[in-house]
């Protein structure tokens, strides 16, 4: 009896697992998983493209090799993005798991015309999550999300998806997550930006033939939700040192094209103060920061003194520069009306039409660099003399 009981038993559990493997446990290989996100809008019509991830090239072989990476992008154009993503469901083959998803690239178009519907679908949908990487597509959405690694490695590889790795090399241009556009976009008075990421077909070769690869080349500014321009890359170097996320800058002293010392400056600090008095807000721009020498042209530096002043005259110089290119784009690159609003806001709300005021010109007073030399790389820890 008591055999016969416990055959009852192992019966009801075998048939318990069995129907709980059928109904909820899906295989990891049966699921397709985005790592990334294109959406573009041109003619009355969302386009979206998928990127998947291939599990098979992912995985080690017997043999401890990888198969070539393969990347897998789907497509399809609706009235609406989420026309556009049904549509894909439509012939996924399998399920279509987002939470894997690192990065979303928009086209500049889409910012203009339709974001704010594009945002609402991505915050309502469960499995979206607010960490993804996001780009401004300078050209083709569809060849970003096509453009692979080194050495054939999985497309996660890239700047598209681990931007923070060449940032600590040079930090030039700060890469934005999601949740962080959400919220800058949001705050009055904030004018944000979103890198700008394209394809450069001149720097890298595989056996003699032209790669393609992945670029950031410039940043999109947006205020109050509306794209207010675009500046490429070489007219952002004053960005570099007001930016709190700033890991490692390298500058050319005393200037670009003759350098005579290449500096790197670790992690700098800014600060933006407001200037009391005058009719109109102006403000000082105050920067600090350790730099060391890691390449010397000629001696012409060679005093510690002379080189401490050309460092910061260099960094003072991009900073200007940077405030007259936001000048002549009628853009508040420094946000100083975003100063106003945190750190004196009665007189922020007391008027409007800031951006006319700020940007006339004379709305920076002074910048003010401290640059402390530690070192000189070949004898480190040392000070020069």
């Amino acid at each position: 009896m008591r055999i016969r009981t416990r055959m009852i038993w192992l019966g009801l559990v075998a048939i318990m697992a069995a129907g709980g493997c059928t109904s909820d446990v899906k295989n990891i290989e049966r699921i397709n998983y985005a790592s990334a996100i294109g959406i573009d809008y041109r003619d009355g019509k969302y386009y979206s493209y998928v990127q998947f991830i291939d599990m098979h090239s992912e995985a080690k072989t017997s043999e401890g090799t990888k198969e070539r990476a393969k990347i897998w992008l789907g497509q399809a154009k609706g009235d609406n993005f989420e026309d556009a993503v049904f549509q894909l469901y439509r012939s996924a083959q399998e399920r279509i798991y987002w939470g894997h998803t690192t990065a979303i690239v928009f086209s500049e178009s889409v910012l203009k015309d339709g974001f704010k519907s594009i945002y609402d679908s991505i915050t309502r949908y469960y499995e979206f999550r607010f960490t993804p990487w996001v780009y401004i597509a300078r050209g083709s959405v569809k060849d970003i999300l096509q453009t692979g690694a080194f050495y054939d490695q999985s497309p996660l590889n890239t700047i598209l998806h681990e931007p923070m790795g060449i940032y600590s090399q040079t930090s030039l241009i700060a890469s934005v997550k999601l949740h962080r556009m959400i919220r800058e976009m949001r705050e009055p008075g904030y004018t944000s930006h979103i890198p700008t990421i394209s394809l450069e077909k001149e720097s890298w070769s595989q056996n003699g033939k032209k790669k393609t690869m992945m670029i950031i080349d410039g940043a999109v500014f947006v205020k109050d939700g509306l794209v207010k321009g675009y500046i490429p890359a070489k007219q952002l170097s004053g960005l570099r040192w007001l930016e709190h996320t700033t890991i490692r800058a390298g500058v050319s002293v005393p200037r670009e094209d003759h350098p005579a010392v290449q500096m790197v400056v670790d992690k700098p600090k800014a600060k933006i103060v407001q200037v009391e008095g005058g009719t109109y807000p102006k403000f000082d721009i105050r920067v600090k920061g350790d730099a060391y020498v890691v390449n010397e042209s000629n001696n012409s530096l060679s005093n510690l003194g002379k080189l401490t002043h050309a460092t910061e005259d260099t960094i003072r110089r991009e900073i200007e520069e940077l405030y007259e290119t936001g000048v002549k784009k009628n853009l508040d690159i420094l946000n100083l009306e975003y100063n106003l609003f945190r750190h004196h806001y009665r007189e922020w709300h007391a008027s409007d039409h800031w951006d006319k005021r700020l940007l006339t010109g004379e709305a920076l007073r002074n910048v003010d660099v401290r640059i402390d030399v530690t070192h000189a790389s070949a004898a480190k820890n040392r000070k020069r003399g």
